[in-house]
């Protein structure tokens, strides 16, 4: 009589898709998107027992999704910034450094310092995008045109300085200026450090 070979019963639920639950609670999706989106922890529940539900049926990912925002801009980058590299701590550290220190400017010293990064956002991006459009155009021989978003996208931030520029000049405290204009030249050095750090290197695929 042949021997009894007890097989231990399948997951009940599909793989733990949580990759931080601290402060905010952060999940993989299980479906592939370029986005990540935010609902309340109430929503997330409904859509845990969801995904558990379709697994428990043989399917994988989830059939629909209750009410949240997609998160895009700079939101969006800022938290694949954040998991690009979440297990290598050395090319994490600039990120994490530039952060902190953003905050601490912001809630500790001088919370009109933020100007000195928005200063550098829109000023690196001005000269990238028109930068980067002109070398890819010119090392695969596309037409212009094909490069429309990259150089109207240039345009636009170029408006965004402009606006910047009015604004900053309504700041009369010399203080709040030279804190401004130093808080920018920091975050032009962190901010290249980061670029430094991502030279030889590929960010692992994210699904969230």
């Amino acid at each position: 009589m042949g021997e009894i070979i007890h097989i231990r019963p399948g997951p009940k639920g599909p793989p733990n898709n949580v990759i931080a639950s601290k402060p905010w609670e952060f999940r993989k999706a299980a479906w592939e998107t370029g986005h990540f989106i935010q609902m309340l922890r109430s929503q997330s529940v409904r859509l845990e027992e969801h995904r558990t539900e379709v697994f428990q049926k043989g399917g994988n990912g989830v059939w629909n999704l209750p009410p949240h925002f997609v998160l895009r801009g700079g939101m969006g980058c800022t938290i694949h910034a954040i998991f690009a590299y979440l297990y290598n701590g050395e090319k994490m550290r600039e990120v994490y450094y530039l952060a902190g220190l953003m905050d601490c400017m912001i809630n500790r010293v001088n919370p009109l310092g933020f100007f000195g990064m928005v200063h550098v956002l829109e000023g690196t991006s001005i000269s990238l995008a028109d930068h980067a459009a002109n070398r890819i155009r010119e090392s695969l021989a596309l037409p212009k045109k094909a490069f429309s978003y990259l150089y109207s996208h240039g345009a636009l931030d170029l408006e965004h300085v402009q606006f910047f520029e009015k604004l900053m000049n309504r700041i009369e405290d010399t203080a709040d200026q030279d804190q401004i204009v130093h808080a920018a030249n920091v975050f032009y050095g962190l901010y290249g450090d980061i670029f430094r750090s991502l030279e030889g290197s590929k960010a692992p695929a994210l699904a969230a």
